[in-house]
């Protein structure tokens, strides 16, 4: 009897075991197939990126992960942002948005949001080895002066606005000028510098675009130069083989705007006239008339 009875236990306990090891081996296979669910997932047909933001003249390169298949990318918007068709790459080209599409040769399409705005404008540096030159009367009681070598001609004026042509070389106008403008205030320029400058920089854009201009890099700012706070805008405008670089500082004096736009036909050359502005905004002076009269 004692027998029966330690076989019953023997019987259960072993019985217990092949439950416990049964739901083991269901708890492992469930975990296990539960981890390559996962690894599936996340190896799903992807794109690397699904919105990208970028600066004018900035690049971003997209793949589409975990395939193997011929890929083709496309944009919506060439204009606002490119991208070449078998390696990805995007440039930011205008400002605005697009839709880069990816798509596989079973025609399943991936999308990536494109956002393209302006870049920061830095401020250039004035070089020290610049000697003093011309000083060019711009209105009564309003002068600055021009670096050694440089010379101006007035090139338009009217009831609100005076504007002269600076050369380094005065019989090769097109290699590159500062025009230097003032315009008196008016109820639209009484604005903030910031929104002066963000305004100009996008109107100058229409411009050139309306001109048949691809306009790259562009970028503005505002910065502190001493007791007074400097405008700055730049960007490169192409056309056919011509490509224009132009840096626009803007300065207030009283209720004077003053405008200098750096035209110039290489970097070297953006580098020197932007230098040369910044030198003319330091040597700009305001004469008090009523004393000299």
């Amino acid at each position: 009897m004692g027998n029966a009875k330690q076989y019953g236990k023997r019987k259960w306990f072993l019985l217990s075991c092949v439950i416990a090891i049964g739901l083991s081996c269901s708890n492992a296979t469930f975990i296990q197939a539960s981890s390559m669910t996962k690894q599936a997932v996340n190896k799903q047909i992807q794109l690397s990126k699904t919105t990208v933001t970028l600066l004018q003249g900035e690049t971003e390169t997209l793949t589409l992960l975990h395939t193997d298949k011929k890929v083709t990318f496309t944009s919506n918007n060439k204009k606002v942002a490119s991208v070449n068709k078998k390696t990805g790459v995007i440039t930011a080209n205008n400002i605005g948005k697009a839709v880069i599409t990816a798509q596989l040769s079973n025609h399943k399409k991936y999308y990536c949001k494109v956002t393209v705005k302006f870049g920061k404008a830095v401020l250039p540096t004035k070089a020290d080895s610049l000697e003093r030159g011309k000083e060019l009367q711009i209105m009564d009681g309003m002068s600055l002066t021009l670096p050694k070598n440089w010379d101006y001609e007035l090139h338009e004026q009217d009831p609100s606005k005076v504007e002269y042509i600076c050369l380094s070389l005065p019989d090769d106008e097109y290699k590159g000028c500062i025009y230097v403008t003032a315009m008196t205030n008016t109820e639209e320029t009484k604005s903030p510098m910031e929104d002066i400058t963000k305004k100009q920089l996008k109107q100058r854009i229409i411009t050139k675009q309306q001109d048949e201009y691809k306009v790259q890099n562009a970028a503005s700012n505002v910065q502190k130069k001493k007791n007074e706070t400097v405008g700055v805008l730049t960007f490169q405008a192409t056309k056919d083989d011509a490509i224009e670089y132009e840096t626009i500082l803007i300065q207030r004096k009283g209720n004077q705007w003053i405008f200098y736009e750096c035209i110039a036909t290489s970097t070297v050359e953006q580098k020197q006239f932007a230098s040369v502005a910044n030198y003319m905004i330091d040597s700009f002076s305001i004469t008090d008339i009523a004393q000299n009269k």
